[in-house]
């Protein structure tokens, strides 16, 4: 009956170091999932930005076009920033709309549109499939921010 009090204590000794690894690797794993979600908001408001700021200078560049009246460079190169800057950390799908988006922008706010239509509705297909990659981007989901 010697060995009986030696195998308990072996024995609670083995219960406790296991019930301290499972406690680590849940708290390991509860802290591991934290950070990524953190760090998948972190990206979508600086996406949600970067498009915030796209979006007004388009804006401006739209309402420059309707006016007809003198196309300063300045704006124009200010979206060209602007979209460099969000093709750094866009999925691709969001960089393909922004990128056509920004090229029929520069073409209308140089050479107006070919039709004579107004520059919204001329620019409406193009803007519209921006706008959708651009809401898919900053879903809560975080559907787009893993790419």
């Amino acid at each position: 009956m010697d060995w009986l009090p030696v195998a308990g204590t072996a024995l609670g000794a083995l219960i406790g170091s296991a019930g301290t690894i499972i406690a680590q690797y849940v708290t390991n794993r509860t802290a591991e999932r934290s950070a990524c979600r953190a760090l998948t908001e972190q990206v979508r408001t600086e996406r949600k930005a970067a498009i915030e700021e796209f979006v007004a200078v388009y804006q401006k560049i739209e309402r420059v076009i309707s006016d007809g009246g003198d196309r300063p460079s300045e704006l124009i190169h200010r979206m060209w920033s602007l979209r460099n800057n969000l093709t750094l950390i866009a999925s691709q799908e969001l960089h393909d709309a922004v990128t056509d988006l920004a090229n029929a922008l520069g073409e209308t706010y140089w050479h107006g549109t070919p039709d004579g239509s107004r520059a919204w509705e001329h620019l409406g297909g193009v803007r519209r499939r921006f706008l959708e990659a651009a809401r898919a981007e900053v879903r809560p989901d975080g559907d787009h921010l893993e790419r």
